[in-house]
């Protein structure tokens, strides 16, 4: 199994702060980060098919109950050359996140968002939070992960199979449900 990569702090925005969330049809924010040996990627660069990003805090009840479905949607995605990445501004504080990253099975990248920079660029609200973008770069979904941890519903695997097979996102905004965004307060 490959490991995960891990990135762990926000160095410089290419993008302004959003005012609030993305629009369907607005570009992926660029951003480079830092990865854990000292490299620089960027969370605005693409896969072959687009990019998933995904906002989750491991100290949220609601993400950590959507934690399996969504290691196992990255990971498929991932598969899929859909670059993916997950955005926890609580990652970090207190743990190892690589390791813990590899341990849960994360085959695609990790950042911490501990001042908010990644989700004020975003406008993201909640956790957890999907922003799906398309091949070239653009907004196709956002919203819920799905209606209920634990249900067959998943609205974010639905965006994810439309988008790859060039069908229009049958529901392209749900509201997302889950914990308030509360990095960089």
């Amino acid at each position: 199994m490959k490991a995960a990569s891990v990135w762990i702090a926000a160095i410089a925005w290419a993008a302004a702060a959003q005012a609030g969330p993305l629009a369907i049809g607005d570009p992926l924010p660029r951003a480079e980060l830092e990865k854990v040996h000292g490299r620089l990627a960027s969370l605005g660069s693409l896969g072959d098919s687009g990019a998933l990003v995904v906002f989750h805090s491991s100290a949220c009840e609601e993400s950590r109950a959507w934690e399996p479905t969504l290691i196992e949607l990255g990971n498929s995605a991932t598969q899929r050359l859909v670059r993916t990445t997950i955005v926890d501004p609580d990652a970090g504080q207190g743990s190892d996140p690589q390791r813990a990253a590899a341990e849960r099975g994360i085959r695609f990248g990790y950042v911490a968002d501990a001042d908010g920079a990644v989700a004020r660029a975003f406008g993201a609200s909640s956790t957890p939070e999907a922003f799906l973008f398309d091949g070239g770069g653009r907004l196709v979904y956002r919203g819920a992960v799905g209606t209920r941890a634990g249900e067959t519903r998943s609205y974010l695997a639905d965006a994810l199979d439309a988008m790859l097979t060039r069908e229009p996102v049958p529901i392209p905004v749900t509201a997302p449900a889950g914990c308030p965004m509360r990095s960089g307060e």
